[in-house]
């Protein structure tokens, strides 16, 4: 039976996830409510807690310069098949959380769609 290119090209990435792609944990953002600061009540921010099959990538240059030198970006590269909001963070493995920086880009690849994301350390500017 000989198979198409694009569903080869399905099947491969398929195959990609599932062996080199790590878990991550996705928290898809739902809703906030706003506090009462002057009651001491700080606004909360509600997640869907959730696992997500990722393939991480670095980004380049890794420096970054500033007044005072060069520092490390706290930025990288994901690669999911799910869609994703500005809003929502992921945690890959045991490491800290990460919110994405800027709107995902879509990638039609064997006519399957992904979605690349970067991310930023959560808390870092």
């Amino acid at each position: 039976m000989v198979q198409r290119l694009d569903q080869r090209v399905k099947l491969g990435l398929r195959k990609v996830f599932e062996q080199a792609g790590q878990p991550a944990t996705w928290y898809r953002y739902s809703g906030s409510a706003a506090g009462s600061p002057e009651y001491g009540i700080a606004g909360v921010e509600t997640y869907i807690t959730g696992t997500l099959a990722v393939l991480q990538g670095d980004l380049t240059p890794a420096e970054m310069q500033v007044a005072g030198g060069q520092i490390t970006r706290a930025q990288f590269a994901l690669l999911v098949r799910e869609p994703v909001s500005q809003q929502d963070m992921f945690r890959i493995g045991t490491g800290a959380q990460y919110r994405v920086a800027g709107p995902p880009t879509t990638a039609i690849v064997g006519g399957a769609c992904f979605y690349r994301l970067i991310l930023e350390r959560a808390g870092a500017g």
